[in-house]
């Protein structure tokens, strides 16, 4: 089926989904639950092994997620922050590094894990243990001091 993309319907389920082969944000976003078994299915029509594989080909040091392991992560951890479970829309979620960039964490969909905006900032570079352990002692009022400290050291080191 050859529609053009102004008369392609979004896909709301993943059968409508591989028929179109789009995997775009609106998309996902429409898609209904995806049960964890299905998850193997959305990973083979993201096309995401082959992806990951070409990483290592390349050897290079990725350390964005494309969009199809964002689409992937997105499904996958049900719409929500991995830290805090507030619900994301996906243009606002944050593909986080469990295993942080900077310490060696890779850009594979095993080591990313949808984050709101707050919690991504917050974590910095912190091993994910570390940064739910200090929600738990301290809860999100500590998260949010975390962010708006970063918020101001971005400030003032780009001179606003």
């Amino acid at each position: 089926m050859n529609e053009s993309p102004e008369n392609l319907r979004l896909a709301t389920t993943i059968e409508q989904l591989e028929e179109y082969v789009l995997g775009t944000w609106r998309d996902v976003y429409r898609l209904e639950y995806v049960h964890p078994d299905d998850l193997d299915r959305v990973r083979l029509l993201f096309g995401i092994d082959e992806l990951e594989a070409g990483f290592d080909a390349s050897d290079a040091d990725i350390r964005f997620a494309t969009d199809a392991q964002r689409n992937f992560i997105y499904l996958r951890d049900q719409r929500q922050c991995a830290y805090c479970d507030i619900p994301l829309d996906p243009r606002q979620m944050q593909a986080d590094h469990l295993e942080p960039f900077s310490r060696g964490g890779k850009t594979r969909v095993d080591n990313l894990v949808c984050a709101c905006k707050a919690c991504n900032y917050a974590k910095g570079i912190m091993d994910p243990l570390e940064f739910i352990e200090l929600l738990d002692e301290k809860g999100l009022e500590e998260r949010d001091r975390l962010y708006q400290n970063w918020l101001l050291n971005v400030r003032l080191e780009r001179g606003y």
